[in-house]
């Protein structure tokens, strides 16, 4: 044995040899071994718990081209399962529902809907109306019913309701989204934008002097009345021959701006109270579109008045709907003061893209011809 200085060392060594060792540092080495011996340890046999190996191999004779390969040239780990055998049922083929369209022997002409919305509180969805006997061809039919729907929330489709707030109150208002085919989830009707008829709407409204709340819809409004049940009813003008995917309307207590195209066709937009001056932008734009669509395509706008509405709850970004367009508020929405050029540009896309289906509601006879974005 050898030292220098007086310290202890735990190996030999000669001349040749000049390969030294503290005790010290051989007992941490011992440690490290000893600890790496444990991991191993825990981790073959947490992870070697699982017995279930099932070895795939190809073997000569068993009709297979084995390739002149032999051994397991794969294997397949099965979960770990109790010691117990299950039989699972089989997975059922998904039902495929049939003739989803409507006939096209029955098609409709006019609609009369009034609506409600409450802000206080099969497959195919086909209404099957069977009759004593057969209708005769050619002959106009009108069919009444009252109905009852569900204002909801939940999908943001349909009629539906969004809220916000507003002086530190939550404020509700009713708006609609019937594209592609949720016009049924409002009222009974031909639900394919194929089938196009004139509709005259009125919408009833609290007579509630707190909230002041309006009615919108495609077309301007031409008398109020009201009900014997403290009620506003709103009645607009006739439509023109429209799919229902194409109709609006909503009940809210939004502000608004307004603006007279060159055309003399009025053109508004609306928003809550807090951010209606974030319209000013989108006004000047749109009210500007149209009349330039207008002189570029040699096509009249065919509606006395434009709306464009800002909706906090929004699932699109926006939608064509014929003289009541509606907008996310983020789409819509832009000052000067806060919004980026990004949005600037953005805003002014959106706009005259859903502008553009203002002066070009041609016929479509299928929902995937409405829109690319």
């Amino acid at each position: 044995m050898g030292s220098s200085r007086g310290e202890a060392y735990a190996t030999d060594y000669d001349k040749n040899d000049k390969f030294s060792l503290k005790i010290s540092t051989a007992f941490v080495l011992t440690l490290l071994a000893v600890a790496i011996a444990v991991c191993v340890g825990l981790i073959v046999h947490f992870a070697g718990g699982n017995k279930n190996v099932i070895c795939q191999c190809s073997c000569p004779g068993d009709g297979s081209n084995s390739g002149g390969q032999s051994g397991c040239p794969e294997q397949t780990t099965l979960p770990n399962t109790l010691d117990m055998t299950t039989t699972e049922a089989p997975t059922k083929d998904p039902q495929i529902t049939d003739d989803v369209l409507l006939p096209t022997s029955l098609e409709p002409v006019h609609y009369n809907v009034v609506l409600r919305p409450n802000l206080d509180d099969s497959a195919r969805h086909f209404l099957i109306i069977r009759l004593g006997e057969n209708l005769v061809a050619g002959k106009n039919y009108s069919v009444e019913m009252s109905f009852t729907g569900p204002l909801q929330n939940e999908d943001l489709s349909g009629l539906y309701y969004s809220s916000y707030m507003e002086d530190s109150e939550t404020r509700y208002m009713a708006i609609t989204q019937f594209q592609p085919t949720d016009a049924r989830k409002s009222f009974p009707s031909f639900d394919e934008p194929a089938l196009k008829a004139t509709f005259n709407i009125t919408l009833e409204r609290r007579n509630d002097t707190v909230s002041d709340m309006i009615t919108l819809s495609n077309m301007p409004k031409i008398d109020t009345v009201q009900s014997t049940d403290g009620y506003f009813a709103d009645i607009f003008e006739q439509t023109v021959v429209m799919p229902t995917y194409l109709l609006a309307f909503a009940v809210c207590d939004f502000p608004h701006k307004v603006n007279t195209t060159k055309y003399n066709h009025t053109f508004r937009t609306f928003a809550r109270k807090e951010y209606i001056e974030h319209t000013n932008y989108s006004l000047w734009v749109g009210s500007r579109l149209l009349d330039e669509f207008e002189d570029y395509f040699e096509i009249e706008y065919p509606l006395p008045k434009l709306d464009m509405i800002a909706i906090p709850d929004f699932s699109a970004g926006a939608m064509e709907n014929w003289g009541l367009v509606t907008y996310r508020e983020s789409i819509m929405f832009y000052h000067p003061d806060i919004s980026t050029v990004s949005q600037h540009i953005f805003t002014a896309i959106v706009v005259s893209h859903e502008l553009a289906h203002m002066v070009s509601q041609i016929s479509r006879q299928s929902a995937y011809l409405y829109s690319n974005c």
